[in-house]
């Protein structure tokens, strides 16, 4: 089955949902993030679900769902995909509710016992061996990938700050550095000593 479908056939996510689960549900922007995948609240039955629309033009649904349960097998709190259509793009998703742990400790949330599972999580999925073959490697090309989101998507989009033609050689230049640090405290000091004073001589921080 091609997960490259006649666009034209594609259903919206409001035709895709009553499709698969009835009538009667409604759909709010949950969020987005840096890529073509939207996200919805499905409201309806008494609960909620997510709903990932990812267009299979520009997005493959297929890592997410491997990942997800990758990490529910080791004990990580991943939502549980519910329904999955590779074809047309769209994946339901539990839905874990728009609360960070941010906002928790903000309304008095003792931060210890976030962090406390937020540590554990880190180490379950390095105890991950099963599976993680089929996963791609972390190679430069996907490193410096990363890396364009912060001027392309992050200052350009979100900040309406316009392109500045150092910032890609200061992040190249912190890149290269980077790579011959162990020491993340030091890594960290780096940063904050040359990085974004130079960003913030240029209006951009």
């Amino acid at each position: 089955m091609s997960c490259h479908p006649n666009r034209a056939a594609r259903p919206t996510p409001e035709r895709w949902l009553e499709a698969r689960i009835g009538a009667g549900l409604t759909l709010t922007v949950a969020s987005a993030d840096a890529s073509y995948r939207r996200y919805f609240r499905v409201h309806g039955a008494g609960s909620t679900r997510i709903l990932m629309d990812a267009p299979p033009e520009h997005e493959d649904c297929r890592a997410f769902v491997r990942v997800a349960r990758l990490l529910r097998a080791v004990g990580v709190n991943a939502p549980e995909v519910v329904i999955e259509d590779i074809e047309n793009g769209f994946v339901l998703l539990e839905d874990f509710g728009d609360e960070t742990y941010l906002a928790a400790v903000e309304r008095g949330v003792d931060p210890a016992g976030p962090y406390r599972d937020a540590i554990a999580a880190l180490v379950r999925m390095q105890c991950l061996t099963v599976g993680v073959e089929a996963l791609p490697s972390y190679d430069e090309r996907l490193l410096r990938f990363e890396l364009s989101l912060f001027t392309d998507w992050f200052l350009a989009l979100q900040v309406g700050i316009g392109y500045l033609a150092d910032i890609p050689r200061t992040l190249g230049y912190a890149r290269n550095t980077a790579r011959r640090h162990r020491d993340l405290k030091q890594l960290a000091e780096w940063l904050d000593k040359v990085v974004l004073p130079a960003l913030r001589v240029r209006g951009s921080v």
